[in-house]
């Protein structure tokens, strides 16, 4: 855990909980491989030990992943949304086959997914080895829009396409002026694989065949924190 700009990170680790069960247990119920424990109480508790304890702000809350991490990230938000302000899920949608209970409480929200990731189809559909169906990105989108209440038209910016080596470039949609000023944003990584965007760190080339592109022109990290910092609840 650190504090620096009066902002606490804390980093839990959900890599493994047995041989056959490793990373979270997020809401894709026909994923074989996902963990079976009570991932949700063990987050709402470890909130609850942080708010106590460092005398964080309850009002202030952010949930973010990538992957099966981004998909536990939306299951936060869905299962103890009261403790959630905003979640951010990178390369991850909502799930066809749900486990998750579907609160109706409004959570910014901020999807980041690329549009040629081999192991989250960006239209939908089998994830991958068969670890589960999703939604496509855009009823990803949809659904957080009309849970949160957001203009139903996006502010559409394309972002500098600085890094021309990269093979991707990046748009951003924001649905503004939800329900207790909640927001919806969406970037969208074209030709982008299932990877985390960033200038500063780069894929190994063997991880970069097997994900895909990884794009460098935006600091996945930055954007999602210039997402998180304005929200409360």
């Amino acid at each position: 855990m650190q504090k620096k700009d009066n902002v606490i990170l804390a980093i839990p680790n959900g890599r493994y909980v047995s041989r056959r069960e490793k990373g979270w247990n997020d809401c894709r119920a026909d994923a074989p491989t996902n963990s079976k424990a009570d991932d949700v109480l063990f987050i709402s508790k470890l909130l609850d030990s942080i708010v106590d304890e460092y005398k964080a702000n309850p009002q202030r809350v952010y949930a973010t992943g990538h992957s099966n991490g981004g998909h536990f990230a939306i299951r936060l938000a869905q299962e103890i949304p009261e403790k959630i302000t905003a979640f951010a899920a990178i390369s991850a949608s909502n799930a066809v086959q749900s486990e998750c209970k579907d609160s109706t409480i409004p959570v910014s929200a901020l999807i980041m997914n690329g549009t040629a990731d081999r192991f989250l189809p960006y239209r939908g559909g089998q994830m991958i080895a068969k670890r589960g169906d999703v939604f496509s990105t855009a009823k990803t989108i949809q659904y957080w829009i009309q849970r949160n209440g957001t203009d139903s038209f996006a502010e559409r910016i394309k972002l500098p396409n600085t890094n021309v080596r990269d093979k991707s470039r990046v748009e951003k949609y924001t649905y503004k002026n939800g329900i207790n000023n909640t927001e919806v944003a969406l970037f969208k990584i074209i030709n982008g694989g299932h990877t985390t965007p960033s200038i500063q760190v780069r894929n190994r080339r063997l991880l970069r065949r097997i994900l895909g592109n990884q794009n460098a022109d935006i600091e996945m990290a930055d954007e999602v924190w210039s997402f998180f910092k304005l929200k409360t609840r």
